[in-house]
């Protein structure tokens, strides 16, 4: 079921070509100081400003997030999926290069450690 997933997965992200061409989009450049799910961080930039960026083009399971909403369970996988950002992210120097704002305020981006992407390599293992 996993290689499937990922075979799946893989095949529905923009090839990297048409992913410069979705809009001129804005850069933000920090540290990654949290990492809420396997597709949501909080980057730390420049005058302490925090800015809650969702990884673009990839999707993870979702946390249970029960410290907010009583009794609701996570999706099988979600804690190995935000671990695995975690390890790749948390507290490292990152760079985001963003297209948009979504509906929750949330930048909307594809985000690199040196020259590796996150959203990639979310995919590539199959927990995204």
């Amino acid at each position: 079921m996993m290689i499937r997933l990922r075979h799946l997965v893989a095949t529905t992200l923009l090839p990297a070509s048409s992913i410069g061409a979705l809009a001129a989009g804005y850069e933000l450049r920090g540290t990654a100081v949290h990492v809420d799910d396997g597709d949501t961080v909080v980057l730390l930039a420049a005058a302490h400003l925090q800015h809650k960026i969702r990884l673009a083009s990839i999707d993870a399971p979702e946390s249970s997030h029960s410290n907010r909403v009583r009794g609701r369970i996570g999706k099988p996988f979600a804690n190995t999926s935000r671990g695995h950002l975690a390890s790749m992210v948390k507290g490292k120097d990152v760079v985001a290069r963003c297209y948009e704002r979504d509906r929750y305020e949330r930048n909307v981006c594809e985000v690199f450690v040196g020259s590796v992407s996150a959203n990639r390599e979310m995919v590539r293992e199959g927990l995204a």
